[in-house]
């Protein structure tokens, strides 16, 4: 999600990826969509461990907050032709964009919290000795 992030705020991945600029807004759009799906899919996947009560609350909020996001993402970028030339160009409607890009980026920070509490990205309970992770890495197992 942090590279759907990072290809819908700004078009590319990095300065050295070499993208036509015309294909920018489209990116921008594809990269807004795939975070949608993705922190979806997230939710989906951890939704069988989330606890019972606060947490499974706040993830039905974000999850109502994504589909709000979604209801209203076509109106993140406008299709304009030149009635000259016949060529499309796609415009990204900035303020917008913003305001919907801002939902999803708070929702997939603050994601990490009751996902972590259900022991999803750390474990719980036992705490990590990693001189005893490299002795069993060196002994040729984890």
């Amino acid at each position: 999600m942090d590279l759907d992030e990072e290809i819908a705020q700004f078009g590319r991945k990095d300065e050295q990826e070499d993208i036509p600029n015309e294909f920018i807004p489209h990116r921008r759009v594809e990269y807004f969509q795939k975070l949608i799906f993705h922190l979806k899919q997230l939710i989906g996947n951890c939704k069988f461990s989330i606890e019972r009560g606060y947490d499974e609350k706040l993830i039905a909020s974000y999850s109502e907050r994504i589909d709000a996001v979604e209801e209203v993402s076509d109106g993140i970028a406008t299709t304009f032709t030149n009635d000259v030339t016949k060529e499309e160009e796609l415009r990204i409607n900035e303020g917008h964009f913003k305001k919907c890009f801002k939902v999803l980026q708070e929702i997939k920070d603050d994601l990490n919290f009751p996902v972590n509490r259900a022991g999803l990205i750390f474990r719980q309970g036992d705490e990590l000795d990693l001189d005893a992770v490299m002795r069993s890495i060196e002994d040729g197992g984890f």
